[in-house]
């Protein structure tokens, strides 16, 4: 899964709204750059101190917003505020150990 044989430009992300997720396709600005791609409708994101996590999304379909309670409840605990909304980019999906898996990194925008 972590063999390093590709190099995707575009990654799947989401954007965690109060009751659903807008899924996107983001590319790092020195890519786009690079690549001299065109993007009328694009949207930054500002750079910002976030808390990270990685979750296992699971087969297709079987992803849960349950999933991102630990650490919810960990920013919680520690008095952290979040201030923009959360993010995850999935950053691998295979099969390992005859059981697919969707790796997410999860990122919460926070003030400490």
């Amino acid at each position: 899964m972590f063999a390093g044989q590709n190099f995707t430009f575009f990654e799947s992300m989401v954007i965690f709204n109060e009751e659903d997720e807008n899924w996107v396709y983001a590319i790092n600005t020195n890519y786009k750059e690079t690549l001299n791609i065109e993007m009328s409708d694009a949207v930054k994101q500002k750079s910002q101190l976030c808390i990270c996590t990685m979750i296992d999304m699971s087969e297709v379909g079987c992803f849960n917003r349950k999933l991102l309670e630990p650490i919810l409840k960990y920013i919680e605990e520690h008095q952290m505020t979040i201030v923009d909304k959360i993010r995850g980019i999935i950053i691998c999906r295979g099969y390992q150990n005859n059981k697919y898996q969707r790796i997410m990194e999860i990122q919460i925008p926070i003030k400490p």
